[in-house]
């Protein structure tokens, strides 16, 4: 009697630890892959092996890695771009005067940058490409506004400003195509006191999907 109560323990204590191998072999998510590796399932492999001898395999699905983003996604690559763009139109990224290190270079005088990510062109160039299409990014640095000088980044003194009678925005995002997404800014212009609209101007800001780097904003 004692010898088959051995024996059903012995069985049920390995049934247990089969169930816990099987639970704990889910498969984690994975994240979205910049690009597309065309990797198909194969439907003639078991999604879990049956050998005692083999560990457990769990078969996963391959994302498509177009996958469009979500408007949160879109609203905060806008913001990245118009933080990008102030660099160059609203006023440059340098170091005061007390650091500013200046140096001439082809009859311009250039200040120490003042990024804490960014120690080189090469290194600014790299981030822009995470946001703008090549066509945006040569448009903004032909400009020359930052250079490397001595192997340090360097920009010339410049601050444009903000528009004054610039007020509320208001963002719609008009999913043209799969590939294509627009992002719609109005701007309300106040009048000399900020008190009231008076107008508005409206902008359209695109984002194609490119291959290589998922959606970027575009001119088109």
């Amino acid at each position: 009697m004692k010898a088959k109560l051995c024996c059903f323990g012995f069985a049920l204590l390995l049934l247990l630890l089969c169930g816990c191998t099987l639970i704990n072999s889910s498969p984690k998510k994975s994240s979205i892959p910049k690009e597309n590796p065309n990797v198909q399932a194969n439907p003639s492999a078991p999604t879990v092996s049956q050998s005692a001898e083999q560990p457990v395999v769990v078969q996963t699905e391959t994302k498509n890695p177009q996958t469009t983003p979500t408007d949160a996604q879109i609203e905060s690559a806008y913001k990245a771009a118009v933080e990008a763009y102030g660099w160059f139109d609203m006023g440059t990224k340098v170091k005061g005067t007390a650091e500013a290190k200046e140096k001439s270079l082809d009859g311009k005088s250039y200040s120490l940058a003042d990024f804490e990510q960014f120690h080189t062109l090469s290194e600014l160039e790299t981030y822009l490409k995470e946001i703008f299409s090549d066509e945006i990014i040569s448009g903004l640095l032909a400009r020359d506004l930052y250079r490397d000088i001595d192997g340090e980044l360097y920009g010339i003194a410049a601050d444009r400003g903000s528009d004054i009678t610039a007020g509320e925005e208001t963002h719609q995002i008009i999913r043209e195509t799969e590939q294509k997404i627009a992002y719609h800014v109005t701007v309300a212009l106040l009048d000399e006191e900020r008190k009231n609209s008076i107008d508005q101007k409206e902008y359209d800001f695109k984002y194609e999907y490119k291959m290589e780097n998922g959606f970027l904003q575009t001119l088109n």
